[in-house]
């Protein structure tokens, strides 16, 4: 499935990948045997078994489609991490950088790719908790505030998630994460309907505007992508059995 903005120029490229990461034990080991000795060491921190598999899973998947993408093997993929804690790939000399960003929650992770800026990708589960209003007085602007209090109450969790992954989406994108406070974007939905729309971070950043939106995803979850940047974008979704 694509979600194609209206325009006539090319548009940037984004591959979003969704995958189970729940997966049965031979597929863990495989996954084990494409990690660095450094994620190995993270994984074994890991007590419960399950959220040790599911870390596996996941870095392991990850490099199984950047060595896809940059044409070598998921273990001679270098994932390296900036100052500000995003990680990042060297890729080919000659070929724009390629980017990604992971996220996960509960069984579930979004991968994000692309050979463009920066990218934020987020995925949230929805869950229902009582200080949901506190939290969003606390990190969202007046308009996310109002397009939360007017939700049907049947949905405003789900509206109130939807929200987050979108901040999370940005604000990984511009790669300053938790540097920044949660209210400095405003990503409440746009008022012309657009699956795309432009957004700003009001705090000092490299790049002040990026194109956000909503990703489809499995009933009970909400996930969104952002990309630095506000030039067109064409996201093609890809899940992995």
């Amino acid at each position: 499935m694509q979600i194609l903005d209206n325009c006539e120029r090319a548009n940037v490229g984004i591959d979003i990948w969704m995958v189970q990461v729940d997966r049965p034990e031979v597929e863990v080991r495989q996954y084990a045997a494409m990690l660095s000795d450094d994620e190995t060491a993270r994984s074994s921190r890991f007590h419960a078994a399950r959220d040790r598999n599911r870390y596996i899973v996941r870095h392991g998947i990850l490099r199984l489609l950047l060595s896809a993408y940059m044409c070598c093997k998921p273990p001679d993929v270098e994932i390296r991490i900036d100052s500000k804690g995003k990680p990042y790939v060297t890729d080919q000399p000659h070929e724009p950088p390629m980017q990604f960003n992971i996220s996960h929650s509960a069984g579930l992770a979004v991968l994000a790719f692309g050979r463009c800026a920066g990218i934020g990708v987020d995925i949230e589960r929805i869950n229902d908790f009582e200080s949901m209003r506190d939290v969003a007085a606390l990190s969202f602007t007046s308009t996310e505030l109002y397009e939360l209090d007017n939700a049907p109450e049947a949905d405003r969790m789900g509206a109130f998630f939807k929200l987050w992954a979108r901040k999370e989406a940005v604000l990984k994108a511009c790669g300053q994460g938790l540097l920044l406070p949660a209210a400095c974007v405003d990503v409440s939905s746009p008022v012309d309907g657009q699956r795309t729309w432009i957004t700003r971070i009001r705090e000092a950043s490299p790049e002040s505007e990026y194109r956000l939106a909503d990703v489809a995803t499995a009933p009970g979850y909400a996930a969104a992508v952002a990309v630095a940047g506000s030039h067109k974008v064409t996201l093609t979704h890809q899940s992995m059995s």
